[in-house]
This record gives C-alpha cells, sequence and structure tokens, in this order.
C-alpha cells in the first residue's frame, strides 16, 4: 500500500499539488513587464477522480490522511500561510 493510500484510508483527507505561477507586473514608468516565478502548493478539493480527469494520471499528487477534522483544518490554514 503506497502512502497515498494509507492516507485515504483516514477519515479526513486533503489532497496537495505543486505548481509553477508567474507573476507579471510593469513598473511605473517602465515598458517593458517584469515577472517572479514561484512554486506554490494548491489543495484539491474534488477528489481523486475528477483530479485525474482535469490534470491526467501523469500529474504528481499527495493523499495528506488525518485522523480528525480539526487536524485537517490546521494543515489547510498551514499551506494558505505559506502561499
Amino acid at each position: 500500500m503506497t502512502s497515498n493510500e494509507e492516507a485515504s484510508q483516514k477519515p479526513f483527507t486533503a489532497i496537495s499539488y505543486e505548481d509553477n505561477v508567474a507573476f507579471s507586473y510593469t513598473l511605473p514608468g517602465e515598458e517593458e513587464s517584469q515577472s517572479v516565478e514561484r512554486d506554490l502548493t494548491f489543495i484539491w478539493e474534488e477528489g481523486i477522480e475528477k483530479f485525474i480527469e482535469e490534470f491526467g494520471a501523469d500529474r504528481e499528487y499527495k493523499v495528506h490522511g488525518f485522523n480528525q477534522e480539526k487536524a485537517r483544518e490546521i494543515f489547510l490554514e498551514q499551506i494558505e500561510g505559506q502561499n
């Protein structure tokens, strides 16, 4: 059993994946656009089937399992705080 399968056996789960995001901006008085790239962690809330349907089977993801809903909520807040 993989760690994703073990985590999905717990009553409360969260699916996370990482993506590289570019923030584009233009400074006042400049014509050339600049960008900043950053790897961000996202939470997927619609289940594994929908995730695979949206991104394909090759997209990496992690399933995080929690015994209590409060632990799951703390995890989600931590991810939100990092982003």
